[in-house]
């Protein structure tokens, strides 16, 4: 626990590392490699978010959606504006592929990410899922009052999102479908803390759990390689049942087991307090990225040097975009912009 911030210092670092790896992921990445990240970096997200859930902050339900659509809903919306005016004017306008834009406006509405409903921001449906998953699972925990009904209900709804994913043919808005099994992750991380697994038995033991982390999540990933399947979530794409849950949960052990190890890290804290952001808006720095670098010629496309030039690259350009959205925008993350402390308060906080 960071004592001056209130803050949880390995929730950080790993949102820091998971969302470095969902760049990373978006950057075209040889097969392997994409395999490797996609069977896990979303699993985490969702993970983590069920880990900071509390249903005590909020009395009624009213005043739960309140919250997480300031939280969720005004990013999402914000920054699907953004986008779709940036992908307008820009970046549809280079090369020789263009889309009707009226297809990613209604998609901005409709929030699937496939068949170029969201090519302006196509990871932006995390919010939109996520807000579905939290509301979700608010109104099972406040019927629920055991762990044991909750495990049974979060199975339950691990069989319901897999037989979607087979035979759904349709896709439902705002990622309805896909949160049957997302809400698996949230649930399963909400429970880790209350039983708080992860300090009394991962921290301990972090090293063997490191590696039985480390040994599980390549076992299950080479078998994927093998057979030349990648996990998708936004796709709806969960490959076998067992082929998705275990590798999922594999690597959020060894993403935890990772973070717990790192002892003090100012970037990775800094990229995991602002994971929402980047999450936000690195798809389409990174398109640009991409088509920057194709001009020049000087690197070959699929190749992991490749894709960590453009990694690097788009994570350099988002830091001043980050600090103009903390500074001068942050009712676009559903914040309000603090007011300056008036010089009367200051003086007496510094005499005390």
């Amino acid at each position: 626990m960071n004592q001056h911030t209130g803050r949880i210092s390995w929730l950080d670092f790993a949102k820091g590392i998971g969302i470095i790896l969902v760049v990373l992921g978006h950057a075209i990445l040889p097969t392997e490699y994409a395999i490797w990240i996609f069977s896990f970096h979303m699993p985490l997200f969702f993970f983590l978010s069920g880990y900071l859930f509390s249903e005590n902050k909020f009395k009624t339900l009213n005043l739960f959606i309140k919250r997480k659509a300031s939280t969720l809903l005004i990013p999402y919306f914000s920054f699907s504006l953004l986008s779709f005016v940036y992908f307008s004017i820009l970046i549809n306008n280079i090369g020789s592929e263009h889309v009707n834009i009226m297809k990613p406006f209604i998609g901005i509405f409709y929030s699937v990410g496939i068949n170029n409903w969201m090519v302006h921001n196509t990871p932006l449906w995390f919010l939109t899922c996520l807000f579905i998953v939290e509301i979700l699972f608010y109104l099972i925990v406040c019927k629920l009052s055991s762990k044991k009904g909750l495990l049974f209900v979060l199975i339950a709804s691990s069989i319901i999102g897999y037989i979607d994913s087979l035979y759904m043919p349709i896709r439902l808005p705002w990622g309805i479908d896909i949160a049957f099994s997302s809400i698996v992750f949230f649930g399963l991380g909400y429970l880790f803390k209350k039983t708080a697994i992860v300090e009394k038995i991962v921290f301990d033991k972090k090293f063997l759990f490191l590696f039985i982390g480390l040994l599980l999540n390549m076992f299950f990933v080479l078998n994927m390689i093998k057979e030349n399947y990648k996990i998708d979530m936004n796709l709806n794409k969960l490959n076998h049942y067992y082929d998705f849950y275990l590798p999922a949960i594999s690597g959020i052990l060894l993403i935890i087991c990772i973070s717990s190890l790192i002892k003090s890290s100012k970037f990775l804290g800094f990229i995991g307090k602002n994971s929402l952001i980047i999450m936000a808006t690195h798809a389409p720095i990174l398109t640009l990225v991409r088509k920057a670098l194709s001009i020049t010629g000087i690197f070959q496309n699929n190749s992991l040097i490749y894709s960590l030039v453009q990694t690097i690259i788009t994570m350099i350009v988002l830091m001043p975009i980050i600090y103009i959205i903390n500074r001068y925008l942050p009712f676009i993350l559903g914040k309000r912009k603090q007011a300056p402390a008036l010089p009367a308060l200051e003086k007496t906080s510094k005499a005390l």
